[in-house]
């Protein structure tokens, strides 16, 4: 019996590892377009992800898909997104210029 406990110690606990390893980790990545107005479209092509975190670089953020954000001033800003999955998450950084 003994035994027997110890065998389903050790395959619970290698089921574990294994299903937590099989899950791939976000990767995160984006495109953008704008308008020539300061409105700038995001186009998220992340995968492998259930949630995303945008960092517009001008203090502004969004939870949003694909969301689009209008800057009040033209220049160059860094645009973080963060693509949380079951896996772990993944971040994309771009320099963007807003004209």
């Amino acid at each position: 019996m003994k035994n027997i406990k110890k065998a389903l110690l050790i395959a619970t606990v290698f089921l574990g590892v294994f299903s937590m390893s099989c899950k791939k980790a976000a990767t995160a990545s984006f495109t953008y377009t704008q308008n020539g107005t300061g409105t700038v479209y995001f186009t998220n092509t992340s995968s492998n992800a259930s949630s995303y975190n945008w960092n517009f670089g001008d203090g502004s953020t969004s939870t949003s898909t694909s969301p689009t954000h209008t800057y009040n001033s033209l220049g160059t800003y860094t645009v973080v997104l963060t693509a949380d999955g079951s896996g772990g998450n993944g971040t994309s950084t771009q320099s963007i210029s807003v004209q």
